[in-house]
């Protein structure tokens, strides 16, 4: 037998004994170093560059002032926003041309809120043209009034059903004198989904229909999904389930359809998604665990034997002490995530648990947070079950924790982000096609000095 100590500039990790296997030809496993919208919509505007890209920007009135960018943002760098002033606006953003496809069902959304609503309002809304793309033509018809008071940011669906097949431009559309503030965000035309969220506090099951209501676009408003309706991912078409504060739900089937988001509500009590058995759920995008607002409460996702299969993962705790823990506990099931995890705080409020033999497979890197087993979480305890393999075809970079099981996959260049210790097996995995070299598990991996 003969000791092998793989030397990733200043970062190593000795792993132990091979055996005294041909070494293949021509392999480079190198370690250097390198440094919120639907990820299939039509269309996307997030006015993070401005003036926006292919839109107009026109007054009206006789207004110095018209649409600006503002850092006031639901997601990233910049949001659209028209302020009040003493001054008579009448200002249009339009966006460029955007075909909708014949046959297909789309759907217009956007994120806003408001200020100085009441008896200061004036007008906005949206309108939408299928001819001219000049502001104030008639061929811009009203699609929705933004007249209530929104203090937060919330989310606004429209839907472009009778539109398919046609060219269209959307105006977002500001009217005042000494009125109101709007801001809007994250603007996108994507194919028509059906959002979900719990209806009711307690413990209750994902596949029965009365746990959820469902978004309704004929009014704008939510209802109490029917049978016909079914539960998340039932049907085709299934796009953000959101699980309220308080609720709980137990995974007890395998939807059979994929849904695109799964979000938890911040709040003040303690919530959960537990599977139940070895059932399976599909996320096409993201997994967002958001924060607690009170002491002593968890917000988590409990994988146990099941799997778990997402593109991001965000896991926030913010505020208060480290009893407000927002996690994903594994026991024997297997998270899979092909982009990134990424948790914003602590270890002691933001891990992934590991209780049995589970693995998450990221193929992305890891932020943030810890990989633990402690109940409650840690800031330095690593884990003593458990597997994470980096399994991306690509570059990739591998988080700095300490692992139970280590793995290294896939292709390309992983680059460790400091020492890295590993306290049972290290397995690495080299595609040398036609023929591959896995090695054996190598039980006494740890950092070197």
């Amino acid at each position: 037998m003969s000791q092998e100590l793989y030397d990733y500039g200043d970062r190593q990790i000795e792993t132990g004994l091979f055996g005294n296997a041909p070494k293949a030809q021509g392999i480079s496993v190198s370690f250097n170093e390198r440094s919120g919208h639907s990820k299939n919509a039509l269309f996307t505007e997030s006015f993070d560059t401005w003036p926006p890209q292919g839109w107009t920007i026109t007054q009206l009135g006789g207004a110095a002032g018209n649409w600006q960018q503002s850092t006031d943002t639901y997601a990233g760098a910049g949001s659209a926003f028209h302020g009040w002033a003493h001054q008579s606006f009448d200002s249009w953003l339009v966006s460029p041309a955007i075909t909708i496809p014949a046959g297909e069902e789309y759907m217009l959304s956007f994120w806003e809120k408001n200020q100085y609503m009441g008896s200061w309002y004036d007008y906005s809304g949206v309108l939408i043209s299928t001819g001219s793309n000049s502001p104030g033509h008639e061929n811009f018809i009203e699609a929705y009034e933004s007249n209530s008071s929104i203090s937060t940011y919330t989310q606004k669906f429209i839907d472009l059903s009778a539109y398919a097949g046609q060219t269209i431009y959307i105006a977002f559309v500001y009217r005042g004198n000494d009125a109101h503030n709007w801001w809007v965000d994250e603007v996108q035309i994507s194919e028509k989904r059906y959002h979900y969220r719990t209806r009711q506090t307690g413990t209750q099951n994902w596949g029965t229909a009365a746990s959820w209501e469902i978004f309704d676009y004929n009014t704008g408003n939510w209802r109490n999904a029917t049978a016909a309706d079914g539960y998340p991912g039932q049907n085709p078409g299934t796009g953000t389930v959101t699980i309220q504060n308080n609720h709980n739900i137990t995974l007890n089937v395998s939807p059979q359809h994929a849904i695109e988001n799964l979000e938890f509500n911040s709040g003040g009590t303690s919530t959960t998604l537990s599977f139940q058995a070895e059932n399976s759920l599909i996320i096409l995008n993201d997994l967002v665990i958001n924060t607690n607002t009170s002491n002593n409460r968890n917000r988590s996702v409990d994988i146990g034997n099941g799997t778990l299969t997402v593109s991001d993962v965000y896991v926030y705790s913010d505020g208060g002490t480290d009893s407000r823990d927002s996690f994903i506990l594994i026991n024997n099931g297997t998270l899979n995530v092909s982009g990134n995890v990424t948790m914003n705080s602590t270890g002691a409020r933001t891990y992934i648990r590991f209780t049995g033999n589970g693995t998450l497979n990221v193929g992305g890197t890891i932020t943030g947070g810890n990989i633990t087993s402690n109940n409650g979480g840690h800031n330095t305890n690593g884990p003593n079950s458990g597997t994470v393999n980096y399994n991306h075809a690509g570059d990739q970079q591998v988080g700095n924790y300490t692992y139970h099981n280590l793995a290294i996959s896939g292709g390309g260049r992983k680059s460790l982000q400091g020492n890295t210790t590993v306290s049972n097996n290290f397995y690495l995995t080299v595609d040398c096609s036609p023929w591959a070299i896995t090695t054996l598990p190598l039980p006494t991996t740890r950092p070197m000095p």
